[in-house]
């Protein structure tokens, strides 16, 4: 083969591999976990993606063949051109652009952290901008408006750390901006990687994926008495959870 050949090759091979997993014969695509795949499928969907990552000119059914025959039928040690297998896990790993994460006993978990699209438009001077006066109207206390900007900017500058606290948003009425903080601090930790739900029913639950898979918790409408179950749960939890921001009730 010639070295453009060899080159059009890897380079499928790698993106393959980067896209999808494999568990139980079937396959599945890092950004659609619930959506077994067969073979020929992946090939098919694979196939058609293909326009903006080669000129079709350039592939031939040979190549294609041989792209799908290093990454899944062949067995080799080189884990960046073998569609890995995954062990059904999947986790939040804040920071890191990978979306297949290799484990010590060789399957991999997925990754459900996306960088944030607004990340990729490089670096501006540091201003508040508009929200200024925003912030200044929902927090008028001083020092309590730089401890919620402390927390914010302290989850968002160290992803990969867990926060001691949480923040709490109550107001005697509504209409206090509390709802547009929220939507602040989702469109700053990604929507992708924001989960929001009416109180915390699922947060405290055997059954809360989506939270422990998620960077920032947003719980709306929260009724919490001190002595309530979910009130203890959620203050001896050992839950790896990310962010939690939550507006009490009025």
């Amino acid at each position: 083969m010639t070295d453009q050949t060899n080159l059009i090759v890897d380079t499928l091979v790698l993106d393959l591999c980067a896209t999808y997993v494999r568990r139980e014969t079937r396959f599945y695509h890092v950004d659609y976990p619930t959506e077994p795949l067969s073979r020929r499928d992946v090939e098919q969907v694979f196939i058609g993606t293909l326009g903006n990552k080669v000129p079709a000119e350039l592939l031939t059914s040979q190549q294609l063949k041989q792209v799908f025959d290093i990454a899944i039928e062949r067995k080799h040690a080189d884990r960046a051109r073998s569609v890995p297998v995954w062990g059904g896990s999947m986790a939040c790993n804040p920071g890191n652009p990978a979306r297949i994460l290799w484990k010590e006993n060789g399957t991999v978990s997925l990754n459900t952290w996306k960088c944030p699209t607004y990340r990729t438009l490089g670096t501006t001077e540091a201003s508040y901008g508009i929200f200024d006066d925003f912030f200044s109207w929902v927090f008028p206390r001083e020092e309590e408006r730089t401890r919620v900007l402390d927390w914010l900017a302290y989850c968002l500058q160290r992803e990969n750390l867990k926060p001691t606290w949480a923040l709490l948003l109550y107001s005697k009425e509504k209409g206090t901006g509390k709802s547009t903080f929220c939507d602040l601090a989702r469109s700053l930790f990604g929507p992708e990687n924001t989960a929001t739900q009416n109180n915390v029913d699922k947060l405290t639950s055997r059954f809360n994926g989506l939270p422990l898979t998620s960077r920032l918790v947003i719980s709306e409408e929260v009724s919490l008495r001190p002595d309530s179950t979910q009130s203890n749960a959620l203050k001896f939890t050992h839950q790896p959870l990310g962010s939690w921001l939550a507006k009490l009730r009025a």
